[in-house]
Protein backbone atom coordinates (compact mmCIF):
# COMPACT_ATOMS: atom_id res chain seq x y z
CA UNK A 1 0.00 0.00 0.00
CA UNK A 2 1.57 3.72 -0.73
CA UNK A 3 2.60 5.65 2.07
CA UNK A 4 0.11 8.20 3.74
CA UNK A 5 2.22 11.20 1.60
CA UNK A 6 0.69 9.82 -1.96
CA UNK A 7 -2.50 9.19 -0.49
CA UNK A 8 -2.91 12.62 0.81
CA UNK A 9 -5.64 14.74 -0.76
CA UNK A 10 -5.15 18.73 0.08
CA UNK A 11 -8.64 20.25 0.08
CA UNK A 12 -9.99 23.91 0.11
CA UNK A 13 -9.28 26.06 2.95
CA UNK A 14 -5.84 24.49 3.84
CA UNK A 15 -7.29 21.24 4.85
CA UNK A 16 -6.52 17.58 4.17
CA UNK A 17 -7.86 13.96 3.57
CA UNK A 18 -5.66 10.79 3.51
CA UNK A 19 -7.40 8.23 1.06
CA UNK A 20 -7.49 4.25 2.57
CA UNK A 21 -6.54 1.50 0.14
CA UNK A 22 -9.88 0.40 -1.47
CA UNK A 23 -8.70 -3.34 -0.94
CA UNK A 24 -9.10 -2.62 3.18
CA UNK A 25 -12.48 -1.11 2.94
CA UNK A 26 -14.83 -3.49 4.96
CA UNK A 27 -17.72 -4.95 3.91
CA UNK A 28 -20.01 -2.76 6.25
CA UNK A 29 -18.28 0.08 4.58
CA UNK A 30 -19.21 -0.56 1.13
CA UNK A 31 -22.71 -1.64 1.97
CA UNK A 32 -24.18 2.19 1.85
CA UNK A 33 -22.61 1.95 -1.77
CA UNK A 34 -23.69 -0.97 -3.11
CA UNK A 35 -27.54 -0.61 -1.89
CA UNK A 36 -27.84 3.21 -3.67
CA UNK A 37 -25.77 1.96 -6.65
CA UNK A 38 -28.59 -0.62 -6.75
CA UNK A 39 -31.00 1.79 -7.97
CA UNK A 40 -29.43 3.09 -11.05
CA UNK A 41 -29.20 1.12 -14.81
CA UNK A 42 -26.28 -0.77 -15.24
CA UNK A 43 -25.35 0.55 -18.27
CA UNK A 44 -25.37 3.88 -16.92
CA UNK A 45 -22.92 3.15 -14.46
CA UNK A 46 -20.85 1.57 -17.01
CA UNK A 47 -20.34 4.83 -18.89
CA UNK A 48 -19.78 6.73 -15.89
CA UNK A 49 -17.37 4.79 -14.55
CA UNK A 50 -15.63 4.42 -18.33
CA UNK A 51 -15.61 8.47 -18.28
CA UNK A 52 -14.42 8.98 -14.70
CA UNK A 53 -11.04 6.16 -15.62
CA UNK A 54 -10.14 8.08 -19.21
CA UNK A 55 -10.62 11.75 -16.64
CA UNK A 56 -8.73 9.95 -14.35
CA UNK A 57 -5.81 8.91 -16.59
CA UNK A 58 -6.22 12.10 -18.99
CA UNK A 59 -5.63 14.47 -15.57
CA UNK A 60 -2.66 11.55 -14.82
CA UNK A 61 -0.67 12.96 -17.76
CA UNK A 62 -1.73 16.65 -18.15
CA UNK A 63 -3.73 16.02 -21.39
CA UNK A 64 -6.53 18.82 -21.59
CA UNK A 65 -7.88 17.41 -25.01
CA UNK A 66 -8.36 14.15 -23.25
CA UNK A 67 -9.83 15.69 -20.19
CA UNK A 68 -12.23 18.03 -21.78
CA UNK A 69 -13.55 15.04 -24.40
CA UNK A 70 -13.64 12.59 -20.74
CA UNK A 71 -15.41 15.40 -19.37
CA UNK A 72 -17.69 14.98 -22.20
CA UNK A 73 -18.57 11.88 -21.90
CA UNK A 74 -19.37 12.23 -18.38
CA UNK A 75 -22.12 14.71 -18.75
CA UNK A 76 -23.91 12.53 -21.36
CA UNK A 77 -24.05 9.60 -18.67
CA UNK A 78 -24.97 11.54 -16.24
CA UNK A 79 -27.57 13.24 -18.52
CA UNK A 80 -29.68 10.22 -19.11
CA UNK A 81 -29.85 9.59 -15.67
CA UNK A 82 -33.58 9.63 -13.93
CA UNK A 83 -34.15 12.27 -11.15
CA UNK A 84 -34.47 9.24 -8.73
CA UNK A 85 -31.15 7.66 -10.33
CA UNK A 86 -29.48 10.92 -9.57
CA UNK A 87 -30.29 11.21 -5.80
CA UNK A 88 -29.40 7.35 -5.70
CA UNK A 89 -25.76 8.12 -7.48
CA UNK A 90 -25.52 11.22 -4.81
CA UNK A 91 -26.16 9.05 -2.03
CA UNK A 92 -23.63 6.30 -3.42
CA UNK A 93 -21.04 9.19 -3.88
CA UNK A 94 -21.09 10.25 -0.56
CA UNK A 95 -21.26 6.41 1.28
CA UNK A 96 -18.37 6.50 -0.86
CA UNK A 97 -16.29 9.28 0.44
CA UNK A 98 -17.00 7.89 3.73
CA UNK A 99 -15.93 4.36 2.98
CA UNK A 100 -12.55 5.08 1.39
CA UNK A 101 -11.11 8.00 3.64
CA UNK A 102 -9.54 7.00 6.44
CA UNK A 103 -8.60 10.58 7.86
CA UNK A 104 -9.08 13.94 7.41
CA UNK A 105 -8.18 16.82 9.68
CA UNK A 106 -11.49 18.33 10.08
CA UNK A 107 -13.06 17.96 14.09
CA UNK A 108 -14.75 14.24 14.59
CA UNK A 109 -15.04 11.76 12.91
CA UNK A 110 -15.50 10.71 9.12
CA UNK A 111 -19.62 10.18 8.84
CA UNK A 112 -21.88 10.94 6.04
CA UNK A 113 -23.39 13.34 8.66
CA UNK A 114 -19.84 14.96 9.00
CA UNK A 115 -19.39 14.68 4.93
CA UNK A 116 -22.53 16.43 4.24
CA UNK A 117 -22.02 19.46 6.88
CA UNK A 118 -18.58 19.79 4.67
CA UNK A 119 -18.51 23.21 2.77
CA UNK A 120 -19.42 22.44 -0.54
CA UNK A 121 -16.18 22.76 -2.68
CA UNK A 122 -14.35 20.80 -0.24
CA UNK A 123 -16.99 17.70 -0.61
CA UNK A 124 -16.74 18.44 -4.43
CA UNK A 125 -12.74 17.81 -3.93
CA UNK A 126 -12.97 14.68 -1.86
CA UNK A 127 -16.16 13.32 -4.56
CA UNK A 128 -13.85 13.87 -7.49
CA UNK A 129 -10.55 12.44 -5.41
CA UNK A 130 -12.06 9.13 -4.48
CA UNK A 131 -14.05 8.71 -7.27
CA UNK A 132 -11.41 6.72 -9.43
CA UNK A 133 -11.24 4.35 -6.15
CA UNK A 134 -14.90 3.42 -6.18
CA UNK A 135 -14.74 0.36 -8.19
CA UNK A 136 -11.97 -0.66 -6.55
CA UNK A 137 -13.85 -1.37 -3.55
CA UNK A 138 -15.95 -3.97 -4.99
CA UNK A 139 -14.91 -7.57 -6.74
CA UNK A 140 -12.84 -7.49 -9.74
CA UNK A 141 -14.83 -9.96 -12.30
CA UNK A 142 -12.59 -9.15 -14.67
CA UNK A 143 -10.68 -12.50 -16.44
CA UNK A 144 -7.40 -12.82 -15.56
CA UNK A 145 -5.56 -13.71 -19.47
CA UNK A 146 -3.10 -15.71 -16.90
CA UNK A 147 -5.43 -17.93 -15.94
CA UNK A 148 -8.08 -19.00 -18.48
CA UNK A 149 -10.03 -21.63 -15.76
CA UNK A 150 -10.95 -19.04 -13.09
CA UNK A 151 -11.96 -21.05 -9.95
CA UNK A 152 -13.25 -19.65 -6.42
CA UNK A 153 -10.73 -17.62 -3.90
CA UNK A 154 -7.97 -20.23 -3.08
CA UNK A 155 -7.90 -22.57 -5.84
CA UNK A 156 -11.23 -24.48 -5.41
CA UNK A 157 -14.20 -24.09 -6.51
CA UNK A 158 -17.51 -23.41 -4.86
CA UNK A 159 -19.16 -26.71 -6.03
CA UNK A 160 -15.54 -28.94 -5.59
CA UNK A 161 -15.46 -31.93 -3.39
CA UNK A 162 -11.64 -30.97 -2.01
CA UNK A 163 -11.54 -27.83 -0.09
CA UNK A 164 -9.84 -24.78 -1.06
CA UNK A 165 -7.06 -25.33 1.33
CA UNK A 166 -6.36 -29.33 0.87
CA UNK A 167 -2.79 -30.35 0.03
CA UNK A 168 -2.90 -31.52 -3.84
Amino acid sequence: MADESTRRIDLPGGHWAVRRDPATVTRRQRRPVEDAMGDVRGEIINLIAAANEKLEKARQVGDDEAIAVAQTAQRRATDQLTRAERASLRDANEAAIVALLESWSFDGPITLDAVLDLPGPVGDALQAAVAPLTAAMFLNTTPDPMNPNPTAPGGGSPESETPSTAAP
